[in-house]
């Protein structure tokens, strides 16, 4: 993991990069998003993150491989309705209501009423919820040893100035990514010999190697991902996207439990 978060040093990589838009997780915490309710949400949701990621990554990895400085509320990982909580309580509404269970209707009925509030009143219900699920509200350091996976988001929009084309930072991140994976970046590695995670070459094969569809379905730690570009791997992460929100997730194989 250490390498790969070295690579967000890289010309064309650090400067589109939103460093205050991460998230870190472990098998038992998240750090900078919730979890979302994945199962009745729209296909197009590529993770079971938020929309918004509101860790930070105050600096990239020096000499220590064992620690990195972030900031953040630590989460428990339990699912909330946080990007659409609307469209949740409908998608819900629409599932009990295709059961035709007479008994169900009263309920129906409440879900619905809370509906016709609207987001507006429902928000700030969520947000509560979210503090009370925060278990350290100022993260200062993260073990490397124990970060499952890393979420990180580009800065919206064009690039400006492109004058051949139209790039997005997201675009321009992916290009370096895949020009990198498999290169070394032109630095010095002031510590080879730290420890990254238990290498797996099996599930490295499978989502970076001979994966002709050059998507990945997987759960690693807390993080589920659903049909996520595969851009490549370093060591043993595997670096993935998620063009739809500007995501790029580093996810260590030796996490990964399960494939889609």
């Amino acid at each position: 993991m250490k390498k790969a978060l070295e690579l967000l040093s890289c010309e064309g990589i650090r400067e589109n990069v939103d460093f205050n838009a991460f998230a870190f997780i472990t098998d038992f915490f998240v750090v900078g998003s919730p979890l979302v309710l994945l199962g009745l949400l729209p296909n197009a949701k590529i993770d079971n993150l938020s929309a918004i990621l509101d860790g930070s990554l105050n600096k990239l990895p020096g000499c220590e491989c064992d620690t990195i400085d972030i900031s953040g509320r630590a989460l428990y990982p339990v699912p909330l309705p946080v990007d659409d909580p609307i469209g949740l309580l409908q998608s819900i509404v629409d599932a009990l209501t295709a059961l035709g269970i007479p008994g169900l209707q009263p309920l129906i009925d409440l879900l619905e009423v809370i509906i016709l509030l609207g987001e507006d009143v429902i928000a700030p219900v969520i947000d509560v919820l979210i503090d009370l699920l925060a278990t350290l509200p100022n993260v200062d350091l993260a073990s490397l040893c124990n970060l499952k996976a890393v979420a990180f988001q580009t800065l919206p929009g064009l690039i400006p100035g492109c004058t051949t084309s139209e790039i997005t930072y997201y675009q321009a991140v992916r290009h370096k990514f895949k020009c990198l994976l498999g290169k070394d970046c032109e630095k010095d590695d002031c510590n080879p010999e730290c420890e990254e995670c238990c290498c797996n070459e099996g599930i490295l094969k499978e989502l970076a190697g001979g994966n002709i569809t050059g998507t990945a379905t997987l759960t690693a730690g807390s993080l589920s991902l659903q049909g996520a570009e595969v851009f490549g791997s370093i060591g043993n992460v595997i670096v993935l996207g998620n063009e739809g929100e500007n995501k790029v997730y580093f996810v260590c194989a030796d996490a990964v439990s399960l494939i889609g």
